[in-house]
């Protein structure tokens, strides 16, 4: 079936096309621009039922008009209407801006480094450990030191043994009668009649003193060496100087860094050397080899020491200012 008048389900409008249109095609309004299936047979369903062919004929097209059914409402309104409404999409342009006011959630983890302390405090831990470890013993070692030195001059009432000096100084003269002088050694200072051995006694223990002052200058020294090299590991472990850093690895590469523990490491090896060889030059030259060990030790930890400090991770860790 075609038909010549078509009305619109929606604006109720009726059109009246050129052509008939068959039933079931599907027409655009001109008015509200909605697509829309035309009905069939619409007039017959309006007819009375007069006869049984009429009725046949009225169900049949009862059926298609119920099989077409019209097409869902589609609203589309005009490009005027579009910019000054927002147009069909308005709903999703909320719903996008929406989504861009909501804060933006992260769900893998910031694996970037925030502070740049932290990587070149780990790398100076352990160099500066071993700084630490080498000139707190120092330290300890140079007090000691000291203290022997200066024990004698305090709790003894002479330095030199006399029977001992005597003994060495018969047998270098090289006198005949050497032998019978030292059996006439007396065993009381104050016993020695002979001015001349007096006065000699006398020369080489002020000799002592001054020798014994001396060393003691000298571990007095190397003990500011050692203390100032410490404050400089302390400086580097907690990033406050990276000149300090530098200062603290260098002294300590310097034999004045190790010196304290060298020179105790010397005088015990020398002591108990003593008390087993019957050669003290062969105990003297084994107490050197083991200070000279301890000395490429601490050589070795300073070198490693200031190649860290002067890296490129350190460094920047030392630039680095907190936000």
């Amino acid at each position: 079936m075609a038909s010549s008048r078509i009305t619109c389900p929606d604006c109720k409008s009726v059109l009246k096309p050129a052509k008939p249109v068959p039933d079931g095609k599907k027409v655009k309004c001109p008015k509200c621009n909605n697509m829309f299936t035309t009905p069939g047979l619409v007039e017959e369903e309006e007819r009375p039922r007069s006869s049984k062919a009429s009725g046949g004929k009225a169900k049949a097209g009862i059926k298609k008009a119920s099989a077409s059914k019209p097409a869902p409402k589609k609203i589309v309104e005009d490009d005027d209407d579009d910019d000054d409404h927002g147009g069909v999409y308005g709903t999703i342009q909320e719903e996008e801006q929406r989504d861009e006011d909501k804060p933006q959630i992260e769900y893998a983890p910031d694996m970037s480094i925030k502070d740049l302390r932290g990587p070149a405090q780990a790398a100076v831990v352990r160099p500066s450990n071993y700084l630490l470890l080498i000139g707190g013993l120092s330290c300890l070692c140079d007090i000691l030191l000291i203290c022997i030195s200066f024990w004698p001059m305090v709790f003894s009432a002479h330095l030199i043994d006399h029977e001992k000096f005597l003994e060495q100084r018969y047998k270098a003269s090289g006198d005949t009668k050497a032998a019978e002088k030292i059996k006439s050694i007396p065993k009381d200072r104050k016993d020695i009649k002979d001015k001349k051995e007096l006065e000699a006694l006398e020369d080489a223990e002020t000799a002592e003193y001054i020798t014994r002052f001396s060393i003691l200058g000298g571990y007095i020294l190397v003990l500011i060496y050692n203390g100032i090299a410490v404050i400089g590991a302390v400086k580097l472990q907690n990033l406050e100087s990276r000149r300090w850093g530098i200062a603290s690895a260098i002294m300590t590469i310097l034999p004045f860094g190790s010196l304290g523990i060298s020179g105790l490491v010397w005088y015990v090896m020398d002591f108990l050397f003593n008390m087993v060889l019957d050669d003290p030059a062969m105990g003297m030259l084994y107490a050197g080899g083991v200070s000279l060990l301890v000395w490429i030790v601490a050589i070795v930890a300073g070198v490693w020491s200031l190649r860290t400090v002067i890296s490129e991770e350190v460094i920047a860790g030392f630039e680095y200012v907190a936000e």
